[in-house]
């Protein structure tokens, strides 16, 4: 019998290729670096494009992250908080240093 959720593993798996060096994508790349045929590949590809969680460059054949991803992520963000984010290396910074560590926000007026 097969994995549980192998499917939704594998469109995880294609999802979180996408990051800051690979913006963009081609179905041969996807299907390299995940060693999954071309074919299951372009089903995946083809099913995100429709949902929204990809668009295609049509000159280009590239796949980048689309609106539905960009929706979700800034909910995501409106529950994380600078503090959130930044206590951790705040408390450790200030366990190797020995010293009390603030955490500063600068906001410009007018902005």
């Amino acid at each position: 019998m097969g994995r549980p959720f192998a499917s939704l593993e594998k469109a995880i798996d294609i999802l979180s290729l996408f990051d800051s060096e690979h913006r963009g994508l081609s179905a041969h790349e996807i299907s390299k670096m995940l060693s999954i045929p071309l074919s299951t590949t372009y089903k995946y590809l083809d099913l995100f494009l429709r949902k929204g969680f990809l668009s295609k460059d049509t000159y280009t054949r590239e796949f980048f992250l689309g609106l539905s991803i960009f929706k979700m992520g800034n909910l995501a963000a409106e529950r994380i908080s600078i503090v959130d984010i930044a206590l951790p290396y705040m408390h450790s910074l200030s366990v190797k240093s020995g010293e009390t560590v603030t955490l500063t926000v600068w906001k410009a007026q007018g902005l």
